[in-house]
């Protein structure tokens, strides 16, 4: 079996392809995103960062962690942008959270087992 990850290698994908994903509404606004990585694991951030960028935004920073009970959430002020990174990764939505960037992504255990 080949996983998500394994198949989405931006690494093995060439530029003229990856354009076709980039969002012009959320390279515009050069969207900085904050990941809160409590997977345990090194591929799902990976994973987030890399499809993000394709998107056209900024991974801003990001920390490390464990929880064992949380999926993800997407947060931020902005419903619109929330709404598109969070049906990506079929996340939970919250709004009006403070973050220092744009967005925030939060992943935890169960956000592995699902990608």
């Amino acid at each position: 079996n080949i996983s998500v990850l394994e198949i989405f290698d931006s690494t093995n994908l060439s530029n003229s392809i990856l354009i076709n994903f980039l969002d012009s509404d959320i390279s515009e606004k050069q969207l900085k995103i904050e990941i809160d990585d409590l997977t345990g694991s090194y591929e799902a951030l990976d994973f987030v960062s890399k499809t993000v960028e394709v998107l056209g935004a900024k991974v801003s920073s990001n920390s490390k962690g464990y929880d064992k009970d949380l999926d993800c959430v997407v947060s931020g002020k902005d419903i619109l942008f929330v709404s598109k990174i969070a049906n990506i990764f079929s996340c939970s939505q919250e709004t009006n959270v403070h973050t220092n960037g744009d967005l925030k992504i939060k992943l935890g255990a169960k956000f592995v087992q699902r990608i």
